[in-house]
């Protein structure tokens, strides 16, 4: 079932049995001692959350000279708090933009009307517009 978990700690067990390793919980807490179950049906010991725990430690100290520093990690997660801030602040300003309303006499009645800040064009009018696109389309200059 985790054969890929298990294969590369297998080869450091040498003649050693498969039944000598058992996946066991982690993160537990001393309360669970005795009632959580270890993969071969153990109950959790004292000595487990303690290996664990050692095993845990190790592996932190081994990564520790490849882990980005703190305070670029810090500045990174100022700058994503940034960006989703101003993200957000745009999708409101498009939004009034987009949905602002105001009365507009028409025939004498007033109306509501929804302004726009721009109104979009279909690709082909706005190319319509611009003699660049005319000539780039028609492969002549003005």
């Amino acid at each position: 079932r985790l054969a890929r978990a298990w294969a590369p700690i297998a080869m450091y067990l040498d003649d050693a049995s498969a039944d000598a390793v058992a996946w066991m919980p982690a993160h537990t807490s001393r309360q669970q001692v005795g009632t959580a179950r270890l993969s071969d049906g153990n109950p959790l010991s004292d000595e487990d959350r303690a290996q664990n725990a050692e095993a845990d430690r190790l592996a932190k100290l081994a990564v520790e000279d490849d882990r980005i520093p703190a305070a670029s990690r810090s500045l990174l997660a100022a700058h994503a708090s940034r960006v989703v801030d101003v993200a957000r602040w745009i999708g409101v300003a498009t939004l009034a933009a987009n949905e602002y309303e105001a009365w507009e006499s028409r025939d004498g009645t007033l109306t509501k009307v929804k302004l726009r800040d721009s109104e979009a064009a279909s690709p082909h009018k706005r190319c319509q517009k611009r003699s660049k696109c005319r000539e780039k389309s028609s492969g002549t200059k003005a």
